[in-house]
This record gives structure tokens, C-alpha cells and sequence, in this order.
């Protein structure tokens, strides 16, 4: 329906926004989210004739329901706030890169877009012939994310990891005899092999926590392109050419360190396997930015990033032990959603540190 020009511009602008919407209401110019979400500007465009509609489906149905409602500054602080919401994820949308084609003279390998920031490089590494990756970052920076997009990127047949604690032994990686419906014994597998043998990404996580026993017989596997079964010499499997193995640790593998106290150090023939294909992990600002954005308001967004990134110059400028990840974002995140305060997820993400740790980590400025 056309605008029925009522008030010259002049005399529109003297007006308030409030008897801006309710005159685009009555004029049946647009209704629901989109009048309480506009501003000003464009409540005046729509009035005289500049623009014929918002063109905003995507904006959540809020609207005064009775007249005593129109006008309430709780109303249009929700507007306001639901625009600047919308307004965030198109920011964020349009700042997101596009995907990303790499190519070498016998592969191509796209990394879509929202993949962690560390795939491109492994990526790189991937083409220019390396088959063994090992990422390198603090906890919660996404190491395992990151393998498994790059799984995805270069279209792997198979993905699997295993974390390498205390208590996992050699036969994690080469399997064990198994007995079998007709009495006898026979060699059962484990996703190592299968991804070894057949193709895929396997995950070595927590490679600087492994015992050096498991680490042995995964050395010969990396270096020789064969892995001899223990329980059977005469079989011994041969590495598929499209079997990438990628180690994750904490530390770059030459021991524990302030925070990581129980790493230990990797000997020169592991680390030798991985020469000039090391990818540093560090926190995705990015993916946080986005987490932050399109959940929270665009102020709300900004001080719990803003906390976090300042906790973690904390944590590394005194070397405490402890960690403030994606995981951290995340859930305060949702707390704020649900309709905790900053405050209140500060006080319990620094539940279980001392009162030495905390007054370090509160210090901006020493």
C-alpha cells in the first residue's frame, strides 16, 4: 500500500518514534518486528514514499500488543537491541572468508567456510607432500576441531582419534588376537590400522602424554610406511597412500612446563617425523566472535570477550595453571542467555582458584 503523506519530512523528524510506528501501523505501511526494529531513518523513508517496505522477515515477532504498550522505553530497548543482534550477524556473515581452494600440481583441497583457522595450514602442508601433522596449542583451542575439518576438507574416507593417557598401551594402536566362534584366534584390528591400511586422518591426541613404549612402535608406522603386527611378523601392513596421521599436544614435545607439568618429552626419532610440518593452534577469535555475536547482545558480546581475552594474558603473563578456551565462551555464553550476568560467571569460573590466582588474574596492569 503507498504512503498517504500526512506531515511534511520537517515535521516528521520532530516527531518520536513511538508516533513514527504508530503512524506506519495505521497506515498499514508494516507491521510486527519490522516497525519495532526500525530506527527512526527508516520509519520516515517508509512515510514518505523512499522505501516501500523493511524487508526484514528474518527479525523475531515483538511488537507493543496494546496501546498502553506503545511507547514504553522496555519495548524499544528490546527493539533496539534485537537490531543491533541482526544487525551483528550480518556483520559477522559478511566478515566470514570465503572458502578457500588450494591447489598443487596433483591435488586440490577446498577448506569450507567455519572451519577452524589452523586447516588452511594443514592444508598447505597436506599438498606440499606431508602425510604427518603435528598441531602444537594450549587446551580448548580446538586441536581436535581443527583435525577433523581438515578430514572434511580433503574428503578423507574415514576420521578416528585416540587419546594417548595413562593407560592406553601398544595394543590401542596394533590391535590384539581375538578369540573367534570356531576356537581359534584371530588379529582384530583397530582404527589405527583400518586408517592406516585402507585411508583416512587418524588422531594421535595428547601425544606428549603418551608412554614411550606406544610412541615406539607408532615411530616405525611414521617413518617406514610399514607397520609389522606383533602377533603375526609375517603380516605387516602397508601405509595407504592417503593415510595422514596428526599428533596434538600441548607442548612442541621437549617436556612439561609451568602449566603443563605432565608432559613429557618426546624423543628426537618422534619429533624427527614430523619435521617442518608443525601447525601452532591458537584460540579461534574468530569462531568466538561468532559465538559471542549472534547469541548475545552486541555490548554483552564485547565485555565477555573483551574479560576473556584480558584472563588470558593473565594466565600467560603469570604462568598459572589454568585455561580460558572456546569452551569458556561457549558456556558463559549460554549462562548469559539463560540470564546470568558477567558477574556471576566470573564467580563461578573462579570457584576453584586460590585467592593468589584470582587477585593475578584480575590485575590488568602491573
Amino acid at each position: 500500500m503507498a504512503a498517504t503523506m500526512t506531515h511534511p519530512p520537517e515535521q516528521l523528524d520532530t516527531l518520536t518514534v513511538s508516533q513514527l510506528r504508530k503512524m506506519v501501523r495505521q497506515q498499514q505501511l508494516a507491521r510486527g518486528a519490522a516497525v519495532v526494529s526500525a530506527t527512526k531513518a527508516d520509519l520516515i523513508a517508509l512515510l514518505t514514499g523512499k522505501r516501500t517496505s523493511f524487508n526484514r522477515p528474518d527479525l523475531p515477532a515483538i511488537e507493543a500488543s496494546t496501546p498502553a504498550e506503545a511507547g514504553n522505553p522496555d519495548i524499544d530497548k528490546l527493539a533496539h537491541e534485537t537490531r543491533m543482534r541482526v544487525i551483528a550477524r550480518e556483520e559477522i556473515a559478511a566478515a566470514k572468508p570465503k572458502p578457500v581452494t588450494l591447489t598443487a600440481p596433483d591435488a586440490v583441497v577446498t577448506v569450507p567456510t567455519g572451519s577452524h583457522e589452523a586447516v588452511e595450514t594443514m592444508a598447505h602442508k597436506y599438498l606440499v607432500g606431508h602425510r604427518n601433522l603435528y598441531l602444537v596449542g594450549p587446551a580448548g583451542t580446538g586441536k581436535t576441531t581443527a583435525a577433523r575439518h581438515f578430514a572434511e576438507a580433503i574428503e578423507a574416507p574415514r576420521f578416528a582419534f585416540l587419546s594417548l593417557s595413562a593407560g592406553v598401551g601398544e595394543h590401542h594402536i596394533a590391535g590384539r588376537p581375538m578369540p573367534q566362534a570356531d576356537g581359534s584366534w584371530k588379529h582384530q584390528p583397530t582404527p589405527f590400522i583400518e586408517v592406516f591400511r585402507n585411508g583416512g586422518v587418524f588422531l594421535l591426541d595428547e601425544i606428549d602424554a603418551a608412554d614411550p613404549n606406544v610412541l615406539v612402535s607408532i615411530n616405525a608406522a611414521l617413518a617406514n610406511g610399514q607397520f609389522s603386527n606383533p602377533f603375526d611378523p609375517a603380516d605387516v601392513i602397508e601405509r595407504h597412500p592417503d593415510a595422514v596421521i596428526v599428533a596434538a599436544a600441548n607442548t612442541y614435545g621437549t617436556g612439561a612446563d609451568a602449566q603443563y607439568v605432565g608432559r613429557n618429552p618426546l624423543d628426537a626419532a618422534t619429533l624427527d617425523r614430523f619435521t617442518l610440518a608443525t601447525v601452532t593452534v591458537d584460540y579461534d577469535r574468530r569462531l568466538e566472535h561468532a559465538i559471542a555475536h549472534e547469541n548475545l547482545t552486541t555490548s554483552a558480546a564485547a565485555e565477555l570477550l573483551d574479560w576473556i581475552e584480558s584472563l588470558r594474558d593473565a594466565i600467560k603473563r603469570h604462568r598459572l595453571r589454568r585455561v580460558a578456551s572456546t569452551r569458556l565462551v561457549i558456556n558463559a555464553a549460554r549462562e548469559l542467555l539463560a540470564g546470568g550476568t558477567l558477574a556471576t560467571v566470573k564467580a563461578e569460573y573462579f570457584q576453584p582458584w586460590s585467592e593468589e590466582e584470582r587477585n593475578r588474574a584480575e590485575a590488568r596492569d602491573e
